[in-house]
């Protein structure tokens, strides 16, 4: 019954225990463990004692090196989830570091390739905008960067982002007239034709001539 109920513990509450775990341990404790930690190679709990840092001790100069640490570690870890979570909380609190062209290139690459790889297998209406709404987080990231950081190594590699963007969406939109099309509503289908070739005015020719023909159809 006690090995039962400890599994049950495990399960549900591991994170919070983990963290409960390291609420008293004095600062000193925590940097020191989470750098040892990190240096064997153990990541995964490197981790917890540097989140440990930022949650306990809020107002310390640690946790800024801390949050960095974080997002090197999840970076390698390819735990995207928890880069995301980390560095929207880092550029909330240091929203002028000088340095988080990396992390702004680094979150714009998730959403970028999260939409690649599911607009690919699903072509449905209803999960074709829902990736749009990914790749226009992508989007703003690289927007930011060219922006705000003209002398970046991410520059020129995001400008490249935002013009491919521009013909992703396009087609997107492209796609969902012919949708709409294929379901004989031609209304949807030129509605969506106009406001591609408004919104998008540089895309290639064949994707305007395509909008143009789905109109004439009107």
């Amino acid at each position: 019954m006690k090995i039962l109920v400890l599994c049950l513990l495990l399960l549900t509450g591991c994170a919070d225990m983990l963290v409960s775990e390291n609420e008293d341990k004095p600062l000193s404790y925590l940097t020191k463990e989470a750098k040892s930690l990190y240096k064997m190679g153990q990541l995964k709990s490197s981790a917890q004692m540097y989140e440990a840092i930022e949650i306990n001790y809020p107002a310390s100069k640690e946790v800024k090196p801390a949050m960095k640490r974080l997002l090197s570690i999840y970076k390698r870890l390819s735990d995207e989830e928890s880069f995301l979570d980390v560095s929207e909380r880092y550029l909330v609190r240091y929203p002028n570091e000088r340095t988080s062209d990396e992390i702004y290139w680094l979150r714009a690459e998730y959403s970028f390739k999260k939409y690649q790889s599911k607009y690919r297998k699903y072509l449905m209406l209803g999960q074709a905008d829902h990736d749009k709404k990914v790749l226009n987080t992508a989007k703003l990231d690289y927007q930011y960067i060219v922006h705000n950081f003209k002398h970046s190594n991410y520059y020129s590699k995001a400008k490249q982002r935002l013009s491919s963007i521009e013909g992703l969406m396009a087609s997107h939109d492209l796609a969902i007239a012919e949708f709409y099309l294929n379901k004989n509503n031609k209304k949807a289908a030129i509605q969506r034709a106009r406001n591609l070739l408004k919104v998008y005015p540089k895309v290639s020719k064949d994707i305007r001539q395509r909008a143009k023909d789905i109109i004439d159809q009107g």
